[in-house]
């Protein structure tokens, strides 16, 4: 398969089924390397019994860790996704979510934010307000350009986080995100007064400032007529 995709990339050919739609081949690539890893994990944990499955998937999850920390991204998650699969062939919905959070990160670390964000959301139906995945997702989204659902997300995650880092990555991450609004209605501001500087007719300023230095007496005595109003006298 490795070698079709190199030939149509090299030749510039597309695929298409019988009704003309162009068929993606590293899709494919992709499902057939699911489906042989799926029976490869299931074979390997078929000579296992109970506690023998749990250490291999904590094994696998060990070193999927470590490849993570070592900038290993894409072979962390070919670790990941073989614990994965073990995950939900041992019905472990917790490890379950765990792994998807960890691909997640390896996706963001990868610069692929639409992956990472699939991958934190399927961690959510795994578990409901999964802390890690509510902070992956809006890590993804933000990284998308979608801040109001990334903000959605941290709301969330900040009112069920317990561990202290986690907790510091959401508040940085939405501090981060108000400075950008911030900064975007400054910049929307600044763009509207150039817009009407632009529209008003030549020498405004000038007779702006003209009029205000003669309204000075006028707002003195204004101020002082409405000081003598309010200040009582015994």
């Amino acid at each position: 398969m490795e070698g079709l995709r190199d030939i149509l990339k090299e030749s510039g050919a597309v695929v298409c089924d019988t009704s003309g739609r162009e068929i993606n081949v590293e899709a494919i690539e992709q499902k057939l390397t699911t489906e042989q890893n799926a029976k490869k994990v299931s074979r390997e944990l078929s000579f296992l019994d109970n506690d023998e499955k749990q250490e291999w998937l904590s094994y696998h999850k060990l070193i999927g860790n470590r490849l993570f920390k070592n900038k290993k991204y894409e072979d962390a998650v070919k670790i990941y996704m073989e614990a994965l699969i073990a995950a939900k062939l041992l019905g472990d919905n917790n490890c379950g979510a765990v792994l998807l959070c960890n691909l997640s990160s390896c996706m963001l670390s990868l610069n692929k934010p639409e992956n990472a964000e699939n991958l934190a959301t399927q961690a959510l139906l795994f578990k409901e307000n999964h802390q890690r995945a509510l902070e992956r997702r809006a890590q993804a989204r933000y990284k998308m350009g979608r801040s109001d659902l990334a903000e959605e997300d941290l709301k969330l995650g900040l009112r069920f986080v317990e561990e202290v880092a986690l907790k510091k990555k959401m508040i940085e991450l939405s501090n981060q995100i108000a400075q950008d609004n911030m900064k975007a209605k400054e910049l929307y501001k600044r763009m509207i007064n150039n817009d009407n500087d632009e529209e008003r007719p030549e020498g405004f300023s000038l007779i702006k400032t003209v009029a205000q230095i003669l309204l000075i007496p006028y707002t003195i005595a204004s101020n002082l007529k409405n000081t003598c109003k309010k200040t009582s006298f015994y």
